[in-house]
């Protein structure tokens, strides 16, 4: 229901969860305009079926919950609470992956500054959601807890890397350095690797940070 209504000339003023509504109507038909807008107030914010079903979802609060979702399931917009650490956070995209016991992820972060770095150690709330191959933690909202040891970085080959078995993970790779260059203005430092199989690109943000 509106917190206040007021009629000032022809028009009424609802004020309806701290937004401001204007509609013009007759001071005689004062008592029929303002049914016939509240109805429509009611039916514009009442919680529609999708939005009904989404809060019935569960709470994911593992990684490997997340990572496991089915596409058709992962663009429902699962609600995710997770503790992770920050394993490769580069301010210039924002790229941010975090992992923790089960798994990394891949989170959206909105274009705006954020003070993160490895080792970090967040609280992630957010949805699921998947525009592309993998799911990913979309609409996140964060807070810092402290700072943690980085996970142990598992050895992996090429060949693991390609088929994405491995993707958002923090890991090890053995191979020899082709070439090195800084990437301005984020001070990026490229790495191409040849590895057995292929070869890679590492980037390491901030390198003259």
């Amino acid at each position: 229901m509106p917190e206040e209504c007021l009629l000032i000339s022809n028009y009424l003023i609802l004020y309806f969860n701290m937004k401001r509504f204007y509609f013009e109507c007759h001071p005689s038909r004062l008592f029929s305009s303002l049914v016939a807008i509240l109805l429509l107030v009611n039916m514009g914010t009442s919680t529609s079926p999708k939005s009904a079903k989404q809060t019935n979802l569960p709470i994911l609060t593992k990684i490997r919950q997340v990572r496991e979702l089915r596409r058709a399931e992962a663009i429902k917009g699962y609600p995710i609470h997770l503790q992770a650490v920050v394993t490769y956070f580069d301010p210039g995209i924002p790229d941010l992956f975090i992992q923790d016991s089960t798994g990394g992820i891949w989170v959206d972060l909105p274009p705006r500054p954020v003070g993160l770095k490895p080792g970090d150690l967040i609280e992630v709330d957010g949805v699921s959601e998947q525009p592309d191959f993998a799911p990913q933690v979309g609409k996140p909202q964060w807070r810092l807890l402290g700072h943690s040891p980085m996970p142990v970085a598992q050895r992996v080959t090429f060949q693991q890397m390609v088929a994405s078995s491995e993707d958002s993970r923090w890991v090890e790779v053995e191979g020899i350095v082709r070439s090195a260059e800084i990437e301005a203005p984020a001070d990026t430092l490229l790495l191409k690797v040849a590895l057995e199989g292929g070869i890679l690109v590492a980037q390491i943000p901030g390198f003259h940070k």
